[in-house]
């Protein structure tokens, strides 16, 4: 036993922590849409977790200008899979993890199957159209979807599901801004995917203080933290 959880002694020593929730987190399984740059440290810091499953969606190549925030990858990996460089990732870190990959983008026809059978889904996505997907085939699904978004040196993150907020209740209004267009600040991506992969253990262990109709907001430039309080819109035709 001691060679089992040697490895996670730091977690399990923790105030109401025990072995007992990390045998909740060997038992869970996790889906992450998108490996770039809030999935990268997202799928880091859950895999040195411990999480049993995690199952990743991701369709994109590699790109040089990655490179300033997707930390999974190297100048190497140019022009190759994002999908098939983390999954060898994963196994380095932690080679017990079971990783199923998903070299392909959501639709409206294939998203409702593709988010079954999770017990938390990461929205670390970097499209609004992607976002809304997720949100809407979380809620009809009832399974916690943990929402990250970030635009320059700004961070958002809240949790959509059917007993607080969906997407279409916190952005009434659509900003198409996307990180190409915007820019983005590489440690903007990384606190944020951080901050996703710990409200994922929030939720899984069901302790702590979690985002509840709250919108969390962080502004790297001017260091300014606050979380907006969210009113469910009660005309959503979603949730």
């Amino acid at each position: 036993m001691y060679k089992l959880y040697n490895r996670y002694l730091r977690h399990i020593v923790l105030p109401n922590f025990g072995i007992n929730s990390q045998d909740i987190l060997f038992k869970s399984k996790i889906l992450c849409v998108g490996a770039g740059g809030l999935g990268s440290p997202a799928i880091t810091y859950l895999a040195m977790l411990g999480i049993g499953a995690i199952d990743i969606i991701e369709f994109d190549t590699i790109e040089k200008s990655n490179l300033n925030r997707q930390f999974i990858f190297k100048e190497r990996d140019i022009g190759k899979n994002k999908i098939l460089i983390t999954k060898k990732y994963i196994k380095n870190i932690n080679k017990k993890i079971k990783v199923n990959i998903f070299n392909k983008k959501l639709t409206p026809h294939n998203c409702f199957n593709m988010l079954k059978k999770y017990d938390v889904i990461l929205d670390c996505t970097d499209n609004i159209e992607s976002k809304i997907l997720i949100s809407d085939n979380g809620i009809k699904l009832n399974t916690p979807v943990v929402h990250g978004a970030i635009f320059g040196f700004e961070g958002y993150i809240t949790i959509f599901d059917k007993n607080s907020i969906c997407h279409r209740c916190l952005y009434k209004q659509i900003n198409l801004s996307t990180c190409i267009e915007y820019g983005v600040f590489g440690p903007t991506a990384g606190i944020i995917g951080i901050l996703q992969a710990n409200e994922t253990i929030k939720i899984l262990l069901k302790k702590y203080t979690k985002l509840k109709s709250e919108l969390l907001i962080i502004d790297l430039s001017t260091l300014k933290i606050k979380i907006l309080k969210i009113t469910k819109n009660k005309f959503c035709t979603i949730c």
